[in-house]
This record gives structure tokens, C-alpha cells and sequence, in this order.
């Protein structure tokens, strides 16, 4: 990227050097307005140089760098903004994500706590953010409550379910991966997919992005890469992203048509192309589409600023009839969308899980890949996100993930260190294909992974991720903590409590609580005692067994009494497993905890006059739980 500020320095560097400072400010927020970061990063290094001690300058150039993943040059300008002006404390904000991208976790734990130390509960005052990296401007409570997260999140460090997915990684040829930006779309299957090379060009300091679709055939390293082709698109035009729907009977497609960029759906020919603007969309307002289709409908997801959102850009789903008409479009809802961003969104027919990358939910970097289960998908129902773990994830970004029709092979895009680039540049391609070494004769039989310390328990994983649920503020601070079987009979019993106080004129809400009630928790009861029953085998054999737990709380109280109420929730769960288990066995469960307190899911009230949203929506019900999320044994401890 260095050599990039380089070459943009002298195609600037004249135009703008006899160009007063008051000229320079205004180019500046024009260049930032149109997201033109390089030429940003130019107007604000000359202003430096004329004006040092401006703060406000130096912050702007400190965060234009931090967009442009120049990392280390923007720590080394937020650190002097530290020296220089103590009292700004969006700068060690700033400093903690920067920190944490770097995988310097102590450093950004030091920058989170000095930020809620220096900051202050002020609902009116907005945070200073001239990029919008977060989204839209938001007050400084809510970046408050992001860093408490943030600290429990590094706190725990990046052990996931994931971090020991049976993943290996797939080194893709050069013939891909370039000194640009590539995308990958339309992924079919394991030998035949689509991607995009990015690129910008500037002339007459005008900023272009230059886009070409390839097409893929083959993988791994014998893979035949192509400039696409399309038989059906118009001769003048040229296609820069294509899509086929699930039905293969319409196809999505973005074309530059006389030298305007423009979405639109077609059936079997040119003339068949409908315009995406005819349903509301302009250019700018969507990003990143795939069709996906289930119970019978077809489905376009993507990404959105277009009004009525949560966030600045946010996931909004599409339902399409077979002729490409639009029947209607909904936001995907606040359990997946944050007051932050959310991108690239890419349904799992097969698992019914909805992936996509947010800056929103709490991960290890910047753009973070999450999934979350659907369930009911066409009330946008969602189960909590989780995050995808590593190696899915990394400190830098990542982002469109995609997986093959098999299964056998998962794709994304991040700017992590490759062979290709620098890390912090442009993204390249990464793929990963299933681990052959798991096997697994049948559901009760424990299988070894070669040259691995840990292993899974194939016959438990199975329940996992298992959540356990909780009623409001249970167990009660007052109480001695009893085992979680009796938490559950008692919320068992307040089914119809629950029926009367929400809103009677909700159906939805209703058949939502219902399923609940009837299905989820008794369901996951049920798997917790077949949970216990294997586990029980296991320490009886003096095998020593690792749980990651996680727990909790929805955002009625304050955050610190959310907190403990999440450990003795995690508490409740350990004297329900640990009972009738003999003192000789009891030392070989070592549990990971990890009390989280409340997220920040917009859609929940945090209000004591609103209980119907606070205590009795689906959406508080869901959040009340500890959650179960990986198993593993010491390998040298299983006996043959």
C-alpha cells in the first residue's frame, strides 16, 4: 500500500501544494465524502505539514489511514494525538481496534480501559468518527458498552468452536490472486466459479474503479483461469458480476452499459433484462447479491443503505417470483443487523445458516466473518450470530464468504498476509477444503485427528452449539445457585404467564413463543441430559474433558449486574452437570467460562416500562441462556 501513497504522492503532489489551506479542507471532506481515501490521505498529509498542532487534522489523517488498513502509520499518528490532546478519547478507541488488528490483545485492552476511563455516560454527545468506519454517528454510550464487549471478548482470547474446524488451507495460484482486490462470486461448485478483480485508476484526478470478471474452472492448483464470457449480454456491454438464481431459470447480473454501472435480472436473453431500479434500488444502495431459494421461494439477500435500516449498511432480503418480480423485501432484522455495518451476506440452503461479514458483532479483527441458523425464515427469524473462529477469521478483514454446492470447499476474501500481497492492501482469495483425516465409523465412536493434541468428541458434538435457557434474572442474586434442571422446570411452568403478557395482537410473537415453549426448550433440555449421560462415561474413565461455555443475559439491568448474572447462570449449568458425579472424577471437567453479559442487539428494549420487549419478546428469550459451544480431550489421556 506504501508504494500506492507513493505513486498517488506524485500525481498529486503539484495540483496541490500551491492550494491554500482553507482549499485543501474542502478538497478533503469532497475526497472522504466519495470515499476516496488515497486522495484524502494526500490533501491531509500537506495540511500537517502547513498546520502541526491541528488536532482535528491529524485526527482525520490518523483515521483516512486507518481506512486504507495502513495500520502502523495510523497508530504512530493516533499515539501522537495522545501526547498532544490527553482528553480525546475516541483516539484510544481508535488505538484498541488498530491494537487488535495487530493481535497486540494486551496493548488493545490497555486502549479500551483508558477510553472508559477518559470517557464519559454522555447519550447526547456523538462520537468523532470522519469516515463513518463505524457506521452512522452514534453517541458515546453506545461505543461505551462496544469496548466493555470488546475487553470480555479479548479477555477470553480467539479459542472458538471454530479454531479447530477441520479445515485445510488451499493455496490458490497467482494466476488469481494479483497485486489487487479479488472477489469471489458465483461459487457452483468445487471446480467451477466466478471471481472479481478489483482495481482504481485515476485520471485527471478523477477516481474510476475498474472491475473484470473471470471465470474458474478446476481448483486448488490446476485450476484454468479465463476473462468471462457471456454469451447473452448485449456486445457493447460488459458484465462485471453474474449470479444464476437457484432455479437457473433467472440470472442476476451487473453490466457497464454505456459507461454507466446497472444491475438487473434477465431470463434467457438480453431482451429479457429487467433493471433493479424498478425496484426501488440506485446503484449505490446495493452491494454484494446471491439468490439462494427455500420452501418453495426465491430469495435475493444483500447489502443495503437504502432508509429504514438499523445500521449504516445493512443485510435486506428480497422475495422474487419466478419471473425475477419483486414480492416484497425486509430487513433481515436486529438479531443480525447492529447499529454498525453488515456485508456480504451468502445463505446455506443445506444448514439453513445465513453468513456475513459485520464490524458490529464482537470478533477477533476488523471485518469478521458470522453465521446465524434461521429459525423461521420467512418471519426473519434468527438464532444469535456466532462467529465463524479462525481460520475462517483473522485479525485483518474477512469478508464474502461462500461455500460449494458439496460442501467440500469454503471461499472468502480477506487482506491478511499472502504470498500475493502485504498485509493491510487490497483482498485476495482464500479457500479451504474439508479435512479427510476425521473420520467416523458410527455417531458413538470417538475418532482420533492425526498429528493433533486435541480432538474432538465426535458422539457429543453433535448437540453443539447447545443452549440452555433461563428465565428473567434467574437464578436471583439472593438465592443459593441450585442445578439448572429445577431453572427449567420453573420457566417451564411460566409458559402461560409469558402468553398473557406479550402483545395479544401479535400472531407472530405469539407462535413464536409457542414453538419456544413447546419445542426449543424443552428440546434442548432434552440434550443436555443426553450431554451429561456421555459425559459422565468420559470422567468416569479419568479422561480429562475441556467445555467452553458462554453465557448471556438480555440488557434490562446495567451491564455489571448482566455480567454476574451471566456467571451464575454458567454456575447453575456446572452443578447440573458435576451431580451424582463422584469427587475422584469432578477434578477432570475443566469448563472455560466465559460470562458475556448483554450484546447489543438493537431490537431488544433495555426499559422497565416496555416488559412486553424486554422480558417477554422472543428476542429477550433467546438472549437469556448459556450456551455450550466446543468439547475437546487431551489426546495422551484417551485410553485405547
Amino acid at each position: 500500500m506504501s508504494r500506492w501513497l507513493l505513486i498517488f504522492g506524485l500525481v498529486f503532489y503539484k495540483p496541490v501544494l500551491s492550494q491554500s489551506l482553507r482549499l485543501l479542507r474542502y478538497n478533503t471532506q469532497l475526497a472522504i465524502k466519495q470515499k476516496d481515501w488515497s486522495r484524502a490521505a494526500q490533501y491531509l498529509k500537506l495540511q500537517t505539514a502547513k498546520d502541526s498542532l491541528n488536532v482535528q487534522v491529524r485526527y482525520d489523517f490518523a483515521c483516512v489511514l486507518f481506512e486504507m488498513n495502513e495500520l502502523k502509520p495510523a497508530k504512530q499518528q493516533f499515539k501522537r494525538l495522545v501526547a498532544m490532546r490527553s482528553n480525546l478519547f475516541e483516539t484510544h478507541y481508535q488505538l484498541a481496534q488498530i491494537n487488535k488488528m495487530l493481535s497486540l490483545n494486551e496493548e488493545s485492552l490497555a486502549e479500551f480501559t483508558a477510553f472508559l476511563k477518559k470517557s464519559t455516560i454522555d447519550t447526547l454527545r456523538l462520537f468523532s468518527d470522519p469516515c463513518q468506519r463505524w457506521g452512522e454517528l452514534k453517541s458515546i454510550a453506545y461505543f461505551r458498552k462496544r469496548a466493555q464487549q470488546e475487553q470480555a471478548i479479548l479477555r477470553l482470547g480467539k479459542d472458538t468452536h471454530w479454531t479447530h474446524l477441520n479445515l485445510v488451507n488451499v493455496t490458490l495460484t497467482s494466476s488469481i490472486n494479483s497485486e489487487f482486490t479479488e472477489i469471489p462470486v458465483s461459487v457452483q461448485d468445487s471446480s467451477h466459479w466466478n471471481f472479481v478483480r478489483w482495481n482504481t485508476e485515476y485520471q485527471n484526478l478523477q477516481k474510476t474503479e475498474v472491475s473484470q470478471l473471470f471465470s474458474v474452472s478446476g481448483y486448488e492448483q490446476q485450476v484454468s483461469v479465463k476473462p468471462f464470457i457471456d454469451s447473452l449480454s448485449f456486445t457493447k456491454d460488459t458484465v462485471v458480476f453474474v449470479m444464476p438464481s437457484a432455479s437457473k431459470n433467472l440470472t442476476l447480473v451487473k453490466r457497464l452499459h454505456q459507461g454507466i454501472l446497472e444491475w438487473g435480472i434477465r431470463n434467457t436473453s438480453p431482451s429479457d433484462w429487467k433493471p433493479l431500479k424498478n425496484f426501488g434500488f440506485q446503484d449505490l444502495q446495493m452491494l454484494h447479491p446471491t439468490f439462494f431459494k427455500t420452501q418453495d421461494t426465491l430469495y435475493l439477500a444483500y447489502s443495503s443503505n437504502r432508509p429504514g435500516g438499523i445500521g449504516s449498511w445493512d443485510i435486506w432480503i428480497s422475495a422474487l417470483d419466478t419471473n425475477g418480480r419483486l414480492l416484497y423485501t425486509q430487513n433481515a432484522g436486529t438479531c443480525i443487523n447492529t447499529p454498525e455495518n453488515e456485508f456480504s451476506p451468502f445463505f446455506d440452503a443445506t444448514t439453513h445458516c445465513l453468513y456475513f461479514s459485520s464490524t458490529g458483532h464482537c470478533g477477533i479483527g476488523g471485518w469478521d466473518v458470522f453465521f446465524a441458523k434461521a429459525a423461521d425464515f420467512n418471519k426473519k427469524e434468527f438464532y444469535p450470530p456466532q462467529h465463524a473462529g479462525i481460520p475462517i477469521n483473522s485479525p485483518a478483514h474477512d469478508l464474502y464468504f461462500q461455500k460449494t454446492l458439496d460442501s467440500k470447499f469454503l471461499f472468502l476474501s480477506s487482506n491478511r498476509l499472502s504470498g500475493s500481497k502485504i498485509a493491510g492492501c487490497c483482498m485476495d482469495v482464500f479457500m479451504y477444503k474439508a479435512d479427510t483425516l476425521i473420520t467416523q465409523n458410527n455417531k458413538d465412536r470417538i475418532v482420533l485427528r492425526s498429528n493433533d493434541s486435541l480432538v474432538y468428541i465426535q458422539s457429543m458434538e453433535r448437540y453443539l452449539p447447545l443452549n440452555v435457557y433461563f428465565d428473567n434474572d434467574q437464578p436471583l442474586k439472593t438465592q443459593k445457585i441450585h442445578h439448572y434442571a429445577e431453572y427449567f422446570n420453573a420457566y417451564q411452568q411460566r409458559s402461560k404467564a409469558y402468553l398473557t403478557q406479550c402483545n395479544l395482537t401479535d400472531t407472530i410473537q405469539i407462535q413464536a413463543l409457542k414453538y419456544f415453549f413447546n419445542q426449543t426448550l424443552t428440546n434442548s433440555f432434552n440434550d443436555l441430559i443426553r450431554f451429561k449421560t456421555q459425559l459422565k462415561t468420559f470422567l468416569e474413565q479419568q479422561t480429562e474433558v475441556h467445555i467452553a461455555v458462554q453465557a448471556f443475559a438480555s440488557p434490562l439491568a446495567e451491564n455489571a449486574y448482566n455480567l454476574d448474572l451471566s456467571r451464575r447462570r454458567i454456575e447453575s449449568l456446572k452443578c447440573f452437570l458435576l451431580e451424582d458425579l463422584p469427587d475422584s472424577t469432578v477434578k477432570f471437567l475443566k469448563i472455560d467460562e466465559q460470562p458475556l453479559g448483554e450484546r447489543m442487539l438493537s431490537g431488544i428494549s433495555d426499559s422497565r416500562k416496555e416488559l412486553q420487549k424486554s422480558v417477554y419478546s422472543p428476542e429477550a428469550i433467546h438472549e437469556r441462556k448459556v450456551q455450550i459451544q466446543h468439547i475437546r480431550i487431551q489426546k495422551n489421556l484417551l485410553k485405547p
